[in-house]
């Protein structure tokens, strides 16, 4: 971290091919009910973001 205090007990990260693929996951029905859980049941922050090295 260079700035913020963002301390994760956790990070998970999943890579897509592209960020618009990563999107459409996120928004997409078959997730929905699954992201609906997760967020009831947790204290998260999530980002989506382009440009990592493979």
């Amino acid at each position: 971290m260079v700035e913020g205090s963002v301390t994760p007990s956790y990070l998970v990260m999943i890579q897509f091919p592209s960020f618009e693929m990563a999107e459409n996951w996120y928004d997409s029905n078959e997730y929905k009910d699954l992201k609906a859980l997760r967020l009831s049941a947790t204290t998260s922050t999530g980002v989506i973001m382009e440009g990592l090295p493979v």
